[in-house]
């Protein structure tokens, strides 16, 4: 068993086909590697794109941008071991863990083992997969690509998320995207006379994205406006020859919550240390 340290994400790309195995599982990082591989400006810092294999070929994968976390794939228990013991040799930087939740509890105590540091968990995350939206009666209202002429609410909207989400640290990162996903009409909105909900497009894969930004304002919340934003942006999606939508909800926050069919469903854990 080894670690194969690749130096670029054209080179990380070797592993797409093994990604795509299971690409729902794996959204997340095949999106992430296809965003490096098309970027063409000069990086802060450099990512770490890893795969681990053996003489039968890859046996997980894993991708660390710092300060962001390490993102994992399911892997053997030894190839756990042999990626957390490879990045300490390279005294690699580790704000954080974000994976399956078996190996993301083994690589933290093994970490702690090793360091001494202090680590706690952060959230619990459950991923949805739809492949067919459930029969459902709308609420008045439609979906719509959200505009330029949204971009002051929904900026706001942007803060609010992160901070509901527990993720206070992401808010410039959300606001910078802002004006991309507008530009890109993968931002949308839910509507009557005036906008209500919104939820987003990341990470298209050949036969799959991802739903995210996904925010009613805590006044309008439990009428049902998030549930037909989302329902009405999967079918949409769906009918537009996707296979699937997938979506992660943090268990403990019970605003994330999705009504669109849970057809797979991956348990992972987000870790940080600290």
């Amino acid at each position: 068993m080894k670690i194969i340290h690749h130096k670029t994400a054209a080179e990380f790309e070797r592993a797409r086909a093994w990604l795509e195995l299971a690409e729902v599982e794996n959204n997340l990082i095949l999106g992430i590697v296809s965003y490096y591989a098309s970027y063409s400006g000069e990086l802060k810092t450099q990512p770490y794109f890893l795969t681990v294999e053996d003489e039968g070929g890859i046996l997980g994968a894993a991708l660390m941008a710092p300060p962001r976390q390490l993102l994992t794939t399911f892997m053997p228990d030894g190839a756990v071991i042999e990626l957390a013991d490879y990045l300490l040799s390279l005294s690699a930087p580790m704000p954080g863990w974000f994976g399956p939740s078996s190996q993301a509890e083994l690589f933290a105590k093994y970490w702690i083992g090793r360091t001494g540091q202090a680590c706690r968990l952060r959230r619990t995350h459950r991923l949805y997969a739809c492949t067919a939206v459930l029969p459902l009666t709308y609420l008045p209202g439609r979906l719509r690509p959200a505009t330029a002429d949204d971009q002051t609410l929904l900026s706001e909207w942007c803060v609010q998320f992160c901070l509901d989400a527990g993720i206070e640290d992401e808010i410039t990162f959300f606001k910078a995207r802002l004006s991309h996903k507008l530009a890109d009409s993968s931002l949308f909105v839910w509507e009557t006379d005036k906008v209500l909900s919104m939820a987003g497009l990341e990470r298209q894969q050949p036969r799959g994205v991802a739903i995210s930004w996904v925010f009613t304002p805590s006044l309008l919340r439990s009428q049902g406006y998030a549930t037909s934003c989302v329902a009405a942006l999967t079918k949409h999606m769906l009918d537009t020859g996707k296979h699937f939508c997938c979506l992660y909800a943090d268990l403990a926050n019970p605003t994330s919550t999705i009504s669109t069919e849970e057809l797979a469903t991956a348990r992972s854990a987000k870790f940080s240390t600290g």
